[in-house]
């Protein structure tokens, strides 16, 4: 990985951080064959399940929950790290969890998407000091 873009948003809402993980989806559809969304639980798997969904009207953003099956839509919504069989030629991680996965190196680009929250914030920073030391280009993104 050689780039991060770190996003920070305007609000604490969960909402909000779903809503532009989908604009960030749709933008990099066609640009990564394979986008792997991280989530820190279940419950924003559902959420961002639902919303893919419904996004919008005249768009389709072909997803998935989980890693069970052998052939995969190009965007896989889980809370474990992607699995090694699932990986292709360009592979972009929206991170929505606050920890970096085991094979964060292996993705070509890293989105990180961060709520306005003190807590997720100081997360951020970790995540950033990781990355720098790591000699990752990290270009911050402030939404607030």
């Amino acid at each position: 990985m050689k780039r991060a873009d770190l996003y920070l948003l305007s609000t604490p809402s969960m909402s909000e951080q779903l809503e532009f993980c989908c604009r960030l989806c749709e933008k990099a559809v066609n640009d990564f064959q394979r986008i792997h969304i991280q989530t820190e639980q279940s419950t924003q798997n559902e959420a961002l399940d639902s919303l893919l969904w419904t996004f919008k009207a005249e768009s389709f953003l072909p997803h998935e929950v989980g890693q069970s099956k052998q052939v995969l839509a190009p965007i896989i919504i889980d809370t474990e790290n992607l699995q090694s069989d699932y990986f292709l030629d360009h592979n972009l991680l929206i991170l929505l969890s606050n920890r970096l996965p085991d094979n964060a190196e292996k993705f070509d680009r890293l989105c990180i998407v961060v709520r306005n929250h003190e807590a997720d914030i100081q997360q951020a920073r970790q995540l950033y000091k990781q990355l720098a030391q790591q000699k990752i280009d990290v270009r911050i993104h402030d939404r607030r």
